[in-house]
C-alpha cells in the first residue's frame, strides 16, 4: 500500500472517530513530567472490556454507572501525579466486593460472565461488576436480591436496579445512544487505525534512512568532485610543459594511423559487401515478381506486429504515467514531510540547548542550596540539643506540677463532698420549714394547740402512741382519698353542659367544611378542565409559532412538539426535528448549531404566545455562520412586527436587519456610541 493511500485510510478512520464523537472518552491532560510514561494509563473502563452480547448492553451500563468513565492507572503514584478524574490503580486490590456466587442461568448471571477483558485487568472489572447479578426482569431480581444466601445487588435488562437494602431505582429507559456500543465501534476503529500508523512509521523510519545515506551519498559525491577537481589541475599542469606536447602529438599520429587502417579495412568490407549484393539483385531481378510478393508478405507481418507492439507501448505508457504522478505526488508529501521533520529537527535542537543551560544553572543553584542545607541542619541539631536538654527539665517540672494537681484535685473534691453534706442539709431543714409553715396555714387548730404538743395526759401525748403506725395509717388515708378523687369528679356536671354545646358547634362545623369541600372539588375539576383547555390551546398556538420560526431559521427544516403521551399534553412536550421530511430520533442527533437554532425557536415561539414590547437578545448568533444570522434578522422582521428588539450582535447579516444601529467604538482612550439609521427606514419616513 503506497503512503497516500495509507494516509487516505488514517484520515478516513479519524473522520469515523470524531462522527463518533471519540475525543469525548479521552484523558486529556499535561504530562505532570516531562519523562512521564503515558503508557502508565492504560484507558478508561469502558474501553477495557467486550460485552458478549449486546442485549446486555443497558444492564451493564447501569450496573458500572459513573466507574464506566473513570481511568485506569498501573499503580498509586500515577494516579496522584494525574489526578483530576476518578482512577482506578491496579495495584489497589484490598477491599474488592466479593464476587457473588450462584448458578449461571439464562435467567440470572454474574455481570462478570457477560464481558470479554483482559486478564490483566482483573481488579479492576471485579471492583466494577464483581458485586451485581444480571437478571432477565424485575421479579427474577428481587427474588435473588432479597435471597437469604444471595443477599446481593441486581440489574435487570432494561436498567431496573434492586438493592439488597431495599432500595428499587429505574423504570425508564435512558435516552440517547448505547454508550458501551458506541465505545465498542470506537475501539474497532482505534484498532484499524493502528497498522495504517504502523505503516506511517516504518515509512519514516525508511525515509530517516534514506535521508542519512543521502547525506551520505551528498558527502561522498563532493569528496569525488573535489578529487576529479584536483586530477583535472593536474592534468592541465602537464598538459603545458613540452614533453607532454610531444607526448600529445605523437599520440595524435598513432591515432590518425589507426583510423587510416580502419578506414581500408572498412573499404575492403564495403567491397566485398557490393559484390555480393550485385549477385543477389542479378538472383532477384531474375525472380522479381515472387520474390516482390514474399517482401509485401514480410512487410504486412512486420506491420501487424508493429500495431501490437505499439498497442502494448502505449497502454504500458498510460499505466507508467499514473504511476509516474503517483509517485510524484508521494514525493511532494515526503519532500513537506522531511522540511517539516528538519524544522522539528533544528527547534528540538534549540530547546534541548536551552534546557541543558537551565540544568547547568540548576545544578550549580542545587549546589548552592545543599551548602545552605548543610549549614541550616548543622544548626537545627544544635537548636535540637539544647531544646531536648530544655525538655527534660520541663518534663521533670510537669511531674511534680502533675503530683500537685492531683493532690488539688483531691481536696477540691474532699471540699465539694462536705458543701454537698451542708447544702442538703440546708434544703432539708427548709423543706421541712415550707412543710410546718404548709401545715400551721391548712390546719388552724395547729397554732391554737401548739402549745399542747408533747404534754402528758393530753391527746398530743406522743408517749402513747407509735410514731410508725400513725404515719402507715395517714398515708393509707391519703391514698384512699386519692382514689376516691379519682373515680368522682365534683366538676362533672358543668363540664358536661359545656362539652354538649361543643359538640353541637363541632357537627355544624363539619357540616359547613363538607358543604365547602364539594364547592372546592367542584372548582377544582373546573380549573382542571379550563387548564386542560388552555394548556392545549398555548400547545397549538406554540407548536405552530415553533415550526413556522425554525423553518425560517433553517430552510428544508421542520420542528414541532408532540405530547410524550398521546392526548396528554400535561405529561409533557418532547421536541422533533425534521429535515426534508426525515424526522431526527432525538435532539442528541443534531448539530451544535442546529441545537441553538431550535432551542431559539422554541423561545421566540413560547414570547411570541405571551409577547412583550420589548425584547433584549445578547449575542445569540455567536454559535451560528452567517446565513443563519440573516435568517434570524428575517426571522425578527416577519413574525414579530409589533415587538422592539434590543440585539447586541457582532455580525453583519444581522446589523443589516436593525432599523437604528448603535456602534461603539474606542477613539483616544474614550468609548464612543454613534447613531445610524437604517436606510430602508428612512426611506419609509420619507
Amino acid at each position: 500500500m503506497c503512503l497516500s493511500q495509507v494516509l487516505l485510510s488514517v484520515a478516513q478512520i479519524r473522520t469515523n472517530l470524531i462522527n463518533h464523537c471519540a475525543y469525548r472518552y479521552e484523558l486529556l491532560c499535561r504530562d505532570p513530567e516531562p519523562d512521564f510514561d503515558r503508557s502508565k494509563v492504560r484507558g478508561m473502563v469502558g474501553k477495557l472490556f467486550d460485552v458478549f452480547n449486546g442485549k446486555y448492553c443497558l444492564a451493564l451500563m447501569t450496573t458500572a454507572g459513573g466507574s464506566l468513565y473513570s481511568y485506569v492507572t498501573d499503580d498509586d503514584l500515577t494516579n496522584k501525579e494525574i489526578l483530576q478524574k476518578a482512577l482506578y490503580p491496579l495495584t489497589q486490590k484490598n477491599n474488592l466486593p466479593r464476587h457473588p456466587k450462584g448458578s449461571r442461568t439464562q435467567n440470572c448471571q454474574s455481570a462478570l460472565s457477560l464481558i470479554n477483558y483482559d486478564p490483566y485487568y482483573e481488579p479492576v472489572m471485579k471492583f466494577v461488576f464483581g458485586h451485581t447479578l444480571i437478571c432477565r426482569d424485575l421479579n427474577v431480581a428481587r427474588q435473588v436480591t432479597y435471597h437469604p444466601k444471595i443477599h446481593c445487588r441486581s440489574v435487570t435488562l432494561d436498567g431496573d436496579v434492586v438493592d439488597p437494602e431495599g432500595t428499587l431505582s429505574g423504570g425508564s429507559k435512558p435516552k440517547g445512544s448505547n454508550i458501551l456500543q458506541e465505545l465498542g465501534e470506537i475501539k474497532r476503529l482505534e484498532n484499524d487505525i493502528k497498522e495504517p500508523k504502523r505503516e506511517i512509521q516504518i515509512i519514516d523510519q525508511q525515509l530517516s534512512s534514506l535521508e542519512n545515506k543521502a547525506r551520505s551519498y551528498q558527502k561522498l559525491k563532493e569528496t569525488i568532485e573535489l578529487r576529479q577537481h584536483e586530477l583535472d589541475a593536474c592534468k592541465q599542469r602537464l598538459s603545458q610543459t613540452t614533453f607532454q606536447q610531444h607526448q600529445t602529438e605523437i599520440l595524435s599520429l598513432k591515432e590518425q594511423i589507426k583510423s587510416h587502417e580502419d578506414d581500408l579495412l572498412k573499404a575492403q568490407n564495403i567491397q566485398k559487401l557490393s559484390q555480393t549484393k550485385i549477385k543477389d539483385i542479378e538472383s532477384k531481378l531474375a525472380d522479381a515478381k515472387g520474390y516482390r510478393e514474399r517482401e509485401l508478405k514480410k512487410a504486412a507481418e512486420a506491420m501487424k506486429e508493429a500495431k501490437q507492439r505499439a498497442e502494448k507501448s502505449r497502454n504500458n505508457w498510460k499505466k507508467h504515467e499514473q504511476d509516474h504522478d503517483t509517485l510524484c505526488i508521494e514525493i511532494e508529501s515526503l519532500q513537506k514531510d522531511i522540511a517539516q521533520a528538519k524544522e522539528q529537527r533544528i527547534s528540538l535542537e534549540d530547546k534541548i540547548a536551552k534546557l541543558k543551560t537551565e540544568q547547568e544553572e540548576m545544578r550549580n543553584e542545587n549546589a548552592n542550596v545543599r551548602e545552605k542545607v548543610a549549614e541550616l541542619r548543622q544548626k537545627i541539631k544544635q537548636q535540637k540539643d539544647k531544646i531536648n536538654s530544655q525538655n527534660k527539665e520541663l518534663k521533670a517540672l510537669f511531674i511534680k506540677l502533675e503530683k500537685l494537681e492531683k493532690h488539688n484535685e483531691e481536696f477540691n473534691l474532699e471540699i465539694k463532698k462536705k458543701e454537698n453534706e451542708v447544702n442538703k442539709v440546708r434544703s432539708e431543714s427548709k423543706d421541712s420549714f415550707k412543710k410546718i409553715e404548709n401545715l400551721e396555714s391548712k390546719y388552724p387548730w395547729i397554732n391554737e394547740d401548739k402549745e399542747f404538743f408533747g404534754m402528758k395526759n393530753t391527746r398530743y401525748d406522743y408517749s402513747k402512741e407509735n410514731p410508725v403506725e400513725a404515719g402507715q395509717k395517714l398515708s393509707s388515708m391519703g391514698e384512699q382519698k386519692e382514689k376516691m378523687e379519682r373515680n368522682i369528679n365534683l366538676r362533672a356536671m358543668v363540664l358536661l353542659e359545656r362539652e354538649e354545646e361543643n359538640y353541637q358547634e363541632t357537627i355544624r362545623r363539619k357540616k359547613i367544611v363538607e358543604q365547602d369541600k364539594e364547592k372546592i372539588k367542584n372548582i377544582i375539576c373546573k380549573m382542571d378542565i379550563k387548564k386542560r383547555e388552555k394548556v392545549e390551546k398555548a400547545w397549538m398556538i406554540v407548536d405552530e409559532n415553533f415550526s413556522s420560526i425554525f423553518s425560517t431559521l433553517l430552510q428544508g427544516a421542520q420542528a414541532r412538539l408532540n405530547p410524550i403521551k398521546e392526548n396528554n399534553q400535561l405529561m409533557g412536550l418532547e421536541i422533533k426535528v425534521g429535515f426534508n421530511g426525515i424526522w431526527k430520533e432525538s435532539p442528541g442527533e443534531l448539530s451544535g448549531g442546529q441545537r441553538s437554532l431550535v432551542a431559539l425557536s422554541l423561545v421566540l415561539a413560547m414570547l411570541k404566545f405571551s409577547p412583550a414590547p420589548l425584547y433584549i437578545l445578547d449575542e445569540v448568533d455567536a454559535a451560528l455562520d452567517m446565513s443563519h444570522t440573516q435568517n434570524i434578522g428575517n426571522m425578527l422582521e416577519t413574525h414579530f412586527t409589533s415587538s422592539q428588539f434590543i440585539i447586541v450582535s457582532l455580525k453583519d447579516g444581522m446589523f443589516n436587519n436593525a432599523n437604528v444601529l448603535f456602534s461603539t467604538k474606542f477613539e483616544e482612550n474614550v468609548s464612543a456610541v454613534t447613531r445610524k439609521v437604517n436606510s430602508r427606514l428612512q426611506a419609509t419616513c420619507r
